[in-house]
């Protein structure tokens, strides 16, 4: 996804550390900006920031260019009243970024506690309020038939355990493998993928034992954290993917193909190995990406570009549905481009635009 001026995105926990970070960068690019937290006097410092920063792309709008929402993510209510709140100001959502978090300072093993101030607080954060405003970005984004992008903040604690909190480590490894769980709904023009750094100097990692941030190498760069989130936003391939962020290694994607084959099924048939997903899911697509003529030109790159459209569906009786993986392009193919194969004047056939690229089939190889 391509940000552009114009574009809306939604952060929790956006009054500091990271979220904050974000929602300025956003800003930067022209971004309008909710900043959800329960912090009300940093909320409203960061959507100052915002509004500062969107002034270079936009002039009097009519609305503002950034809003705070004061909320507890952990009350179901609130997290959907955020939401609706950006829906209502800026008409749709491109972008959320769930990212409000918490640590759990005193160890579950000697709290004698219910756990409604501690763990189980920390859990309906940290997790729970993940799952949630997850599922309310995806069915907003769906409804409005537009591609959207969700960014779980994840954790390095995710990946390995941490033994000083294990409430944190296990809430954060659970956003990590919901995350990757939610990579079929590409399909659906939804794209959700995990960011996992490492130590990053904010006012919750620096309760940590230094020791520890220092055997690691050191604290993070915001900037890199925000540059791993932006090629989790640009990258179109990636959905379901985790990146990992650490001072020794950089950016990685997390697990590696050797560690995925691990968890792959292997079995033969008809004497061929064949490689499957143990838990596979073949969906319908709701979107599909089909090459549309927008100028009439000779030239079939400038005449043509990738549209990104919703799926007529159900399938017709008796018909297959086929994804085009790679088309070549001839002269009759560059004639349709051109409006040479249309009777009438040369203004009745650019009355025509846009129009579907015409394909010449000459074979076609497919697999069912």
């Amino acid at each position: 996804m391509e940000l552009k001026p114009g574009m809306s995105a939604l952060v929790t926990g956006g009054a500091s550390g990271i979220g904050k970070a974000l929602c300025i960068a956003f800003a930067q690019k022209g971004l309008f900006v909710t900043v959800v937290d329960f912090s009300e006097q940093n909320g409203r410092e960061v959507t100052s920031l915002v509004q500062k920063e969107n002034r270079k792309f936009h002039g009097d709008l009519g609305v503002p260019s950034a809003i705070f929402v004061k909320c507890d993510v952990s009350i179901e209510g609130d997290l959907a009243a955020a939401f609706a709140k950006h829906v209502d100001t800026y008409g749709g959502l491109d972008i959320c970024i769930n990212c409000a978090g918490i640590a759990n300072k005193t160890l579950v093993y000697y709290d004698t506690s219910d756990g409604t101030r501690t763990w189980r607080h920390a859990i309906n954060v940290n997790f729970v309020a993940v799952i949630d405003g997850t599922r309310i970005a995806s069915q907003i984004m769906r409804s409005r038939k537009k591609p959207g992008v969700i960014i779980n903040i994840g954790s390095a604690a995710g990946l390995y355990p941490m033994f000083a909190d294990p409430i944190y480590t296990g809430t954060k490894g659970g956003v990590v493998m919901f995350t990757r769980s939610l990579a079929p709904l590409k399909r659906h023009g939804v794209r959700v993928n995990v960011l996992c750094p490492e130590f990053v100097q904010t006012n919750m990692a620096e309760q940590i034992n230094q020791k520890i941030v220092h055997a690691t190498g050191g604290f993070l760069k915001m900037e890199e954290v925000v540059n791993g989130a932006f090629e989790l936003i640009k990258d179109e391939s990636k959905a379901g993917a985790c990146l990992w962020i650490t001072k020794r290694r950089g950016m990685e994607y997390w697990p590696s193909a050797e560690e995925q084959r691990k968890y792959l099924l292997n079995y033969t048939k008809s004497k061929r190995t064949v490689t499957k997903n143990v838990f596979p899911s073949i969906q319908t697509p709701e979107f599909y990406e089909k090459i549309v003529v927008h100028t009439l030109s000779h030239n079939f790159r400038n005449a043509t570009r990738l549209d990104r459209v919703r799926l007529r569906l159900p399938i017709e009786p008796q018909s297959a549905l086929v994804k085009i993986i790679y088309a070549g392009v001839n002269a009759s193919d560059v004639n349709f481009s051109s409006g040479r194969y249309f009777s009438g004047s040369a203004k009745e056939t650019a009355a025509r635009l846009p129009f579907d690229a015409g394909f010449e089939v000459i074979h076609s190889i497919t697999c069912l």
